[in-house]
């Protein structure tokens, strides 16, 4: 028997992803500069009580995929989730 992890309630209010930036200088080392401005907007946002910031992890899994792709991803994804984290989808790709 296969156990299911529990679904968590998202709370309700304003709900934000921040996406990953493109490189688009040509240099891999620029990766990590891009990845840092990301994560401190993460960061920034985060400490603003009324929003909840969709974590790192899930807004990466974007990663590399051009953005009608990472559409139809998002719009599967809102499928089976709740109606914050398509909110935040959304924002994202607005």
């Amino acid at each position: 028997m296969r156990l299911r992890a529990p679904v968590l309630a998202l709370p309700d209010k304003p709900s934000i992803a921040v996406m990953p930036f493109a490189n688009l200088s040509g240099d891999p080392e620029q990766e990590y500069l891009a990845d840092g401005m990301v994560e401190e907007i993460i960061t920034g946002l985060s400490r603003i009580k009324w929003l909840f910031v969709i974590a790192r992890n899930s807004s990466f899994a974007y990663r590399g995929r051009a953005s009608t792709s990472a559409r139809s991803d998002a719009s599967s994804v809102c499928a089976m989730s709740s109606k914050a984290a398509c909110a935040a989808v959304a924002t994202a790709f607005a």
